[in-house]
Order: C-alpha cells, then structure tokens, then sequence
C-alpha cells in the first residue's frame, strides 16, 4: 500500500509539473503576440518581419494549447492516515 500511495504521488506530480509547464509556456506565448500586436498597432516594427513572427508564436501557441487539452487533469491523491494500515493490521489478527 505504501508503494502504490508513493507511486502516485510521483505520477500526480510529474503530471501537475508537465500541466504547469504547458500553462506557463501558452501565457508566455499569449504575452509575445500581444506585444508583437501592440507594435504593429503603433507602427513600431517593419509588418514583414512582425507579420510572420507573430504567425509562428500563433501557430505554437496553437500547439501548446492542443497539448494541454490533452494533459490529464490536475489531481489529489488522496492518502490514509499513517496508523490506519497498522491498525487494520490489528484488526485482522483479532479476528483470527
């Protein structure tokens, strides 16, 4: 019981750390295209340089978003009290 309750311990972190890493890099991209935009929109930059610049940050934006869609959802393991398994022990050589 212990190994399985370790176990998923580590899946629900390496999953929450992946989920994390999606979340942070799409905010990060959504923060570029913003910026690329409001340049453009003040006519800062040369539009063919920008233009096809904030079309590859769509694009991966695109991509990070669709992997995050597919991340499993964040989730609690939920664990026992560390006495309730001796207990349980107990109980059972009782019975016998």
């Amino acid at each position: 019981m212990k190994t399985y309750h370790q176990e998923r311990k580590r899946l629900s972190a390496k999953a929450d750390t992946n989920r994390t890493r999606l979340e942070n890099r799409a905010h990060k991209l959504e923060r570029e295209i913003d910026r690329l935009v409001d340049h453009l929109a003040k006519g800062i930059g040369d539009t063919y340089v920008t233009g096809p610049r904030s079309t590859k940050l769509h694009h991966e934006r695109e991509a990070v978003l669709a992997e995050l869609a597919k991340a499993p959802p964040a989730f609690e393991v939920v664990s026992l009290h560390p006495a309730i398994p001796k207990r349980y022990e107990e109980q059972l050589d009782a019975l016998q």
